[in-house]
């Protein structure tokens, strides 16, 4: 199974539902790659925070441009290890990059990405 910035729009309920159907339908030993935003993700364009859950996650939703009204959801490393608890396994480990935005945008885009194989 693969996601890659795919489970990261919308409520996050939708995506955390979303990712567990995902999961159950894994085989044994199936794989998991998972790439989503991270939070310490500088915003751009500009947003407001509607959830703000306290694992140190948060959801967005944007008040301009292309992606205005949409939410998505920013995602701690702790969400995501609960998310995938003792059913899992880390085959890449959870890891938080940060991608410098091309010129003229400022700021970076921080993805959180990991497989899990399954137990």
């Amino acid at each position: 199974m693969i996601a890659l910035q795919v489970l990261q729009h919308g409520p996050r309920a939708r995506c955390h539902a979303a990712e567990h159907q995902a999961q159950r339908h894994l085989e044994a030993r199936g794989r998991f790659a998972l790439r989503v935003n991270a939070v310490g993700t500088e915003l751009e364009p500009a947003g407001e925070e509607v959830e703000a859950p306290p694992d140190g996650s948060r959801t967005i939703r944007y008040t301009e441009g292309p992606k205005r009204g949409l939410l998505v959801p920013f995602f701690s490393a702790g969400e995501l290890e609960g998310r995938f608890g003792a059913r899992f396994r880390p085959a890449l480990p959870l890891r938080r990059a940060v991608m410098p935005r091309a010129p003229p945008r400022t700021g970076h885009w921080d993805p959180r990405e990991a497989i899990w194989r399954k137990a």
